[in-house]
């Protein structure tokens, strides 16, 4: 469930459009995955042909998975690894959705193509995507997806472990992601790049930004 009393909760400080790999152009012939920015990426590493910097993208978002954490028990180091799985570590977050998550969103929705799993064979098809103003607000929406969606709210019940909570996710009929190895993704990232750190208390105190509070 979503806190409600956020008195002593603090906004993340957001990073700048620059700052982040965000994109809305389309290549042609293009998926989900094939969105890049007209801005200047430093999400990514310039110097070795625009690869993905985890590094950078874990430093700026992070304040934002973890602020989630504390409005809703929702594990930062699964949010943060999700949102570098399903984003391509910020190259591919066409309106600002770094989750992949279907729909309409907050600033509308766009139809984009998109690879599925199906009775164990892949196949693209388009769909609706929800778009946002801003990479905070696709971090919010994440939340309240899972914490008070019908079909994922199940997995509220497993936040104490970060494995346990995503395994929990892909273990209804209705799931986070058709991939059927989801779990393994999701936790090899956690586990490479030290992601549970952030789910301690004592590393919220640390990376929460000073900011307007809710």
């Amino acid at each position: 469930m979503i806190r409600t009393d956020n008195t002593n909760l603090k906004k993340p400080t957001l990073p700048t459009y620059s700052d982040l790999a965000i994109g809305e152009k389309k290549e042609n012939g293009g998926s989900i995955r094939k969105f890049k920015s007209g801005k200047k990426q430093r999400l990514t590493n310039n110097k070795t042909n625009n690869q993905p910097n985890p590094k950078i993208f874990i430093q700026n978002l992070a304040p934002f998975a973890i602020y989630t954490q504390q409005m809703t028990g929702i594990p930062a180091s699964v949010t943060l690894a999700q949102a570098a799985l399903e984003s391509g570590w910020g190259k591919h977050a066409p309106g600002n959705n770094f989750f992949g998550i279907k729909g309409k969103g907050p600033a509308g929705s766009q139809s984009l193509r998109t690879t599925e799993v199906q009775q164990g064979e892949k196949i693209r098809i388009h769909d609706l995507f929800r778009k946002y103003h801003d990479p905070f607000e696709s971090f919010l929406d994440h939340a309240k997806v899972i914490a008070q969606g019908r079909y994922l709210k199940h997995a509220m019940e497993h936040t104490g472990s970060a494995e346990a909570f995503v395994t929990a996710l892909q273990s209804k009929k209705t799931k986070y992601a058709t991939d059927p190895n989801y779990v393994q993704k999701i936790m090899s990232i956690v586990h490479k790049y030290d992601l549970e750190k952030y789910d301690s208390q004592n590393m919220v105190t640390v990376a929460m930004q000073p900011g307007v509070e809710s």
